[in-house]
């Protein structure tokens, strides 16, 4: 079975300490209507389970980590080490606002740096919500014809409760 490469890329933003398909606040006390775990625990949950998923069907598969917030962060390279990747998976934290661009960018230039010749090469992107600049959405679109130009396909995870995840960006 022909292997892929992977960079799985996981929000990381402030938001994501919200519970997950929160409701939001109520006008004027805010007070929170809770409805589940913590976004980040989803997401995190959810990416080990892909790497489990992923390496146990192909261990020729390789798969790397980056976390993003208001910047990209590399967590793993592309390997097919379980126990590495779930370290590096419960090792992100929360921080800042939501930047799309540098974090695709930064997956497509690992996946065409550490990537195998004749691999299909994908970033699978979770996030909870909206790019947070003012041309987010634009750069957001920059960043997946980046991608479209390096052969890189993204598959987008949206982790929220309608009210909150940015669908139609994420098509």
């Amino acid at each position: 079975e022909k292997p892929f490469d992977f960079d799985v890329q996981i929000d990381r933003s402030l938001s994501t300490l919200m519970p997950f398909g929160y409701l939001g606040y109520l006008s004027p006390i805010q007070i929170w209507l809770i409805t589940g775990p913590p976004k980040i625990l989803v997401e995190k949950t959810a990416a080990i389970k892909f790497v489990n998923v992923a390496l146990n069907t192909n261990p020729k598969n390789k798969i790397g980590v980056t976390a993003f917030s208001s910047q990209a962060v590399n967590i793993r390279d592309l390997t097919n080490d379980k126990e590495s990747l779930e370290r590096g998976i419960l090792s992100i934290n929360v921080f800042g606002t939501t930047n799309y661009y540098d974090s695709i960018v930064a997956g497509v230039d690992k996946l065409d740096s550490q990537g195998r010749k004749n691999t299909e090469k994908i970033i699978i992107f979770v996030s909870d919500g909206k790019p947070f600049a003012i041309n987010g959405y634009q750069k957001a679109i920059e960043a997946a014809n980046y991608a479209k130009d390096h052969n890189v396909k993204i598959y987008t995870i949206g982790v929220d409760g309608i009210l909150h995840v940015n669908a139609p960006l994420l098509r």
